[in-house]
């Protein structure tokens, strides 16, 4: 999988605005490999949203149809 390009200081921020104080190195990897996993099947789903529509370029609309299946297809698989 490519990687997103989500940089390790950019993770530690979001970490600590979480709350807590200090934040391990292991933590804000793991963030990062987190997002980038995240950020990979958002934009397949919506190179399918494009590809769907007959189109190369994939618009925020795909985006945002692609996330909302996303974290939709993560919430039922909690539910169940």
């Amino acid at each position: 999988m490519p990687k997103a390009g989500f940089s390790f200081y950019n993770c530690r921020s979001i970490l600590k605005k979480g709350g807590p104080v200090m934040v391990s190195d292991e933590a804000v990897e793991e963030l990062q490999r987190t997002m980038e996993r995240i950020a990979f099947e958002i934009s397949r789903l919506a190179a399918l949203f494009a590809d769907d529509a007959a189109r190369r370029k994939v618009s925020a609309e795909d985006v945002r149809n692609a996330t909302k299946e996303f974290l939709d297809s993560r919430s039922q698989a909690h539910s169940s």
